[in-house]
């Protein structure tokens, strides 16, 4: 009866085991997901004759692929022994007009484009470690706007948090206008407000339409796809928008579609795989990459060096975005503490 305790309590570490190493290489996959895409983006924008490429393709060319991807997992996976459906039936499900176009899955396909396209454009006038800490102000109005639509409850302590992240992104947002860079922070509003509307709609959508997860993301990419098209008719009209798709492309513009579509389909799975707290965490670890390496870069003269101020407001929003995850993870444990006193 020892022997097989011992075995099995050995089994259950080899697991647990397992388990940290594929967490730990998820996170870390993940930041270098992360990390990719803002730097791929950002010398596209200011390197050789990615300057003037059209934003909006990269977002129709990675959508394209992502459904690419979510149909062939779709025919491989689906069960050929479940009588009750096929793989054709659920390859039909991703294209089925009434999930393409329906109202929370058509929301999430607007604001993701505009949210992808605003990104692409606030790179023309700031780096990759402005955006991301800037952009960090999506964590409250993320909250503000789950408060009212998905009914989610936070604590007094979170919310005082929140308003600490809102404070600290506006000093740093008050001292990059200084330095004259507003069309970027609008670009960087627009992509932080979309972003937080398309998260909400897709977790909506996610939670209640009974659908696969694969099929919701493939709905969501071909609704981008028509959004995103109708975009680049409109900005550089019909005949510019088609026939010069592929205008100004260059090897630094496939480096971006690639990170684009590594980070999209690493998100998608982290937020599957991880609990909320982790994110917070995981986004964190990324934002202070990108802010070493904006340092590093200002040390060798390839980058204005930030200045003492932003330095110091980027170390608060790193912070209170940890106290929040820590105030989230006592939040999730206190019903299991409670559970287990009764």
């Amino acid at each position: 009866m020892a022997q097989v305790k011992a075995a099995a309590s050995g089994e259950l570490a080899n697991v647990q085991r397992t388990g940290s190493a594929f967490i730990f290489a998820l996170i870390t996959a993940y930041i270098l997901c992360d990390v990719g895409n803002f730097l791929s983006a950002e010398l596209a924008s200011n390197k050789g004759t990615g300057e003037g490429y059209h934003k909006e393709t990269v977002t129709i060319c990675t959508s394209t692929i992502s459904v690419v991807i979510g149909v062939v997992y779709c025919w491989c996976t689906t069960d050929r022994n479940n009588k009750s459906t096929t793989p054709w039936r659920e390859v039909q499900k991703c294209f089925a007009l009434k999930n393409v176009f329906n109202p929370w899955t058509a929301a999430p396909s607007l604001f993701f484009a505009i949210s992808s396209i605003s990104m692409l454009e606030a790179f023309d006038s700031l780096d990759a470690a402005s955006i991301k800490l800037v952009g960090q102000v999506k964590l409250p109005l993320a909250a503000l706007a789950a408060r009212f639509i998905l009914k989610k409850e936070y604590s007094r302590s979170q919310w005082f948090t929140m308003l600490m992240i809102c404070c600290a992104c506006a000093c740093f947002t008050a001292l990059t206008i200084g330095v004259g860079k507003v069309d970027g922070l609008l670009n960087v509003s627009t992509m932080v407000i979309c972003n937080v509307f398309a998260t909400l709609c897709a977790e909506k959508r996610f939670k209640e339409s009974g659908l696969p997860f694969v099929v919701i993301m493939t709905n969501i990419r071909i609704g981008e796809i028509f959004f995103a098209l109708t975009i680049n008719c409109y900005q550089h009209g019909l005949s510019g928008g088609l026939m010069g798709f592929f205008s100004n492309w260059d090897i630094s513009i496939i480096r971006v579609l690639v990170a684009h579509i590594c980070d999209l389909w690493m998100t998608a799975f982290m937020v599957k795989k991880l609990s909320a707290v982790s994110k917070y965490v995981v986004k964190c670890v990324s934002m202070i990459v990108l802010f070493s390496i904006a340092v590093w870069r200002g040390t060798n003269g390839t980058r204005a060096l930030p200045t003492l101020p932003q330095a110091l407001v980027a170390v608060l929003i790193i912070l209170f975005t940890l106290q929040f995850a820590k105030l989230q993870r006592e939040k999730d444990e206190s019903p299991q503490v409670a559970k287990q006193s009764a």
